[in-house]
């Protein structure tokens, strides 16, 4: 059986054509290389190389391990190295599922909840895409939750965190920025920034916008809020957002909030995480406890 220096020389033999300037690449002598090479044909009982000319060509058998070996260095240098990381950091570490709703800001809170209940522990901030649900928590990608509204699922708990709504979202020099309330007609002009394109009931794809009948004609997805708001605050056309997205934002000051006519969308924010024994789920649920606690 071959080990990773065999695998790894015939890969720069593909590339390089050259014992020579494959063992430069691999800051190893010539000769090293030579031996190198003819170990592993002595181990496989194969010839791997060929010399034509000057170049050194692989035969069918050597080409085969060097696009294998192109393709497996890679993830066991990766592995090598998360195995480092895993194998330094705290054990004691909750995962939280952050998805387009990523405020800064709410972030910031939640850490600070953190070094309240443990010293010793961990915080990670794991990206979610956004069409995913309970699957972070469910397939033990995350611990945590955080969003607007509770999660359903088997086995999982949710706590209200506080109280929100919807809201339309401008920059300080919008035209609009002087009105108190805006309609779906305010809409018809301007780049309406969403971070989702899915319509779901209830919210204001359902209420405001009448079920799409009035539907903004112009719109770009951003699946970020905290972009979103980055993009209005440079004049970046308009918004709806929950207002923890434009308040905890670092634009905020920049922003301008304006309420839905002719409806309230209001909804609560949660923390969710997966019920269970486990001391890593235990300490998510005190985690998730606290943040409750604290937010009222």
């Amino acid at each position: 059986m071959l080990e990773q220096t065999h695998w790894t020389l015939l890969s720069a033999l593909k590339d390089h054509g050259s014992i020579t300037l494959a063992a430069a690449a691999l800051n190893i002598t010539q000769s090293a290389a030579s031996q190198r090479l003819g170990e592993a044909e002595r181990r496989l009982g194969v010839q791997l190389a060929i010399k034509r000319g000057r170049t050194l060509v692989l035969t069918e058998a050597g080409g085969t391990i060097a696009n294998a070996a192109r393709t497996a260095t890679p993830l066991l240098q990766t592995a090598e190295s998360n195995a480092i990381w895993q194998g330094k950091r705290n054990a004691n570490r909750v995962r939280v599922a952050w998805s387009h709703f990523n405020p800064p800001g709410l972030a910031s809170f939640l850490l600070r909840i953190s070094r309240t209940i443990s010293l010793d522990m961990d915080l990670e901030f794991i990206r979610i895409p956004s069409d995913r649900s309970t699957t972070p928590l469910n397939s033990d990608i995350a611990d945590l939750m955080l969003g607007p509204g509770p999660v359903d699922g088997p086995n999982i708990n949710s706590e209200v965190i506080f109280h929100d709504r919807l809201v339309a979202v401008v920059g300080g020099s919008s035209p609009l920025a002087e009105h108190r309330k805006v309609s779906p007609e305010n809409f018809r002009n301007l780049n309406f920034l969403t971070y989702g394109l899915r319509p779901e009931p209830g919210w204001e794809y359902d209420q405001f916008f009448d079920r799409g009948k009035r539907f903004p004609t112009k719109l770009s997805r951003v699946e970020s809020t905290e972009l979103i708001c980055h993009m209005l605050s440079d004049g970046e056309g308009i918004s709806i957002l929950p207002s923890c997205c434009v308040t905890l934002s670092s634009r905020a000051q920049d922003l301008v909030m304006l309420e839905l006519e002719s409806t309230s969308i209001a909804f609560d924010w949660s923390v969710s995480f997966l019920q269970s024994s486990e001391a890593e789920n235990n300490l998510a649920c005190k985690v998730a406890k606290k943040l409750s606690e604290t937010s009222h």
